[in-house]
């Protein structure tokens, strides 16, 4: 069985997506076939300054006439096979393509009618385009429109929504209020938001692992973390990882030994865990009500990476990991050199910490609380607990929270912001209307 690959288990619900030239052998009773259009279905190349059509035609080599037979067959098949009640294509014909260019029904439509078949099929098309001939919505002719939003509400949020909101409202939307996600097949190897979910997790296996946590020894913490690190690589991507990740390993090793040489050193000052992301079911659940403007409540949730208290001086510290290449600031991190709001996370966690120390029976003392970041940057050398968030940011942050938590509680999703396409899906990019609808690469064999 060594070498063989086997299948991705089925996820239940999914909806199989199959490529164009797939679709004639797909089983399935319903299809629905997206962006069929001219240039599109059947595939069409207008010029070739190497290979021009009548070149390809005496090589024999593809050409549009061939492509417009194959496609054609291929619809053949793909409504034959569906006739008589045994199944429905729905054949999606867009307006725009993903560059925001107008474009035709695919000729394919009107192919094998004539007289009034052919008439009538032509004035049902015509009707379709002049109702959307003003343009992608949102899109401002710049990629695919922008999905206009709903009228859902909601009135409760994780901390790390904020972000989100403010960057943009419309990616709050689909992301937190309808709940989408980009369902992907598992990789061979880690994306850079996988890289640092991974270290989390690995730092989070050590602030729950009881007495080694105490420990003074860097050797002795590094130890326990590339343990935790190889049993997760093995549980996450199985014995035998693909090569690529071989060197991400590596990487992740070099920010652990950072990790531990700043632990021990930290843990000899005086600072003990206290508390610790998903240490109990109950603890995940900590939430407050956080007023808006006009005394409204809205719901916020969600749990620090630590909690820890020095035992010489009893001040609190809340941490928040960081594994980012180049290492920043918690008051920049949350408010630019402009005064742009970008995250509000490291005070709302603040107001959260009662909740969850009142659970640990600890008193709480906002004046004896810092706000850093445990920061893990590419240079090893670089790693520490940073400057503690400013009073000034922190009360800034807080008055953002409240009109953002009104905004939510209003149901304000029109905004398109400006998303981070290095973080934010290319689907959310394009629901959100600031990218073309992501492709697939170009079919082998295509030319």
């Amino acid at each position: 069985m060594e070498g063989e690959q086997v299948p991705e288990p089925a996820r239940e619900g999914a909806v199989e997506m199959v490529g164009w030239l797939e679709l004639a052998e797909e089983d399935s009773p319903s299809v629905a076939v997206a962006s069929f259009h001219e240039g599109a279905v059947p595939k069409s190349i207008t010029s070739d300054e190497f290979l021009p059509g009548h070149l390809r035609e005496i090589l024999g080599v593809n050409d549009n006439e061939n492509r417009y037979a194959r496609d054609a067959y291929a619809l053949a098949v793909i409504l034959g096979t569906r006739e008589e009640g045994r199944g429905i294509v729905g054949l999606i014909v867009p307006s725009f393509n993903s560059a925001g260019d107008p474009v035709k029904p695919s000729r394919l439509l009107l192919a094998g009618l004539s007289g009034k078949e052919l008439a009538a099929r032509v004035l049902a098309l015509m009707e379709k385009s002049e109702k959307k001939r003003n343009g992608p919505a949102g899109g401002g002719g710049q990629g695919f429109g922008a999905l206009r939003p709903g009228a859902e509400l909601i009135s409760r949020v994780s901390v790390t929504a904020f972000r989100d909101y403010l960057m943009s409202p419309r990616y709050f939307y689909f992301r937190r209020v309808l709940r989408l996600k980009e369902v992907e097949d598992e990789p061979g190897e880690l994306s850079a938001m996988g890289f640092g979910i991974l270290i989390h997790s690995v730092a989070g296996a050590f602030a729950r692992a009881g007495s080694i946590r105490e420990s003074h020894q860097e050797e002795e913490i590094f130890h326990f973390l590339k343990e935790e690190l190889a049993r997760q690589v093995k549980k996450q991507f199985g014995r035998r990882p693909k090569a690529a990740l071989g060197w991400q390993i590596e990487m992740a090793e070099e920010r652990l030994q950072a990790f531990a040489r700043v632990q021990a050193r930290e843990r000899a000052a005086g600072w003990k865990i206290i508390v610790s992301e998903e240490e109990g079911a109950e603890e995940k659940r900590a939430e407050v009500g956080l007023l808006d403007s006009q005394g409204r409540t809205l719901i916020i949730h969600g749990r620090p990476d630590r909690m820890d208290q020095n035992e010489k001086s009893g001040r609190w510290r809340i941490v928040d990991i960081k594994t980012s290449s180049s290492a920043q600031a918690p008051d920049r991190a949350h408010c630019g050199a402009d005064g742009t709001w970008k995250d509000l996370q490291m005070p709302l966690y603040r107001e959260l910490a009662p909740m969850v120390l009142g659970k640990k029976g600890k008193e709480w003392n906002p004046g004896l609380c810092d706000l850093v970041y445990f920061q893990l940057p590419k240079d090893g050398e670089k790693a520490g607990i940073s400057q503690a968030m400013s009073e000034g940011v922190i009360t800034g942050a807080m008055e953002k929270a409240k009109e953002v938590a009104g905004c939510i509680l209003d149901g304000k999703w029109d905004g398109l912001g400006e998303l981070d396409g290095e973080s934010v899906h290319p689907t959310f990019l394009a629901l959100c209307g600031q990218a073309g609808i992501p492709q697939e690469a170009e079919e082998e064999g295509e030319e």
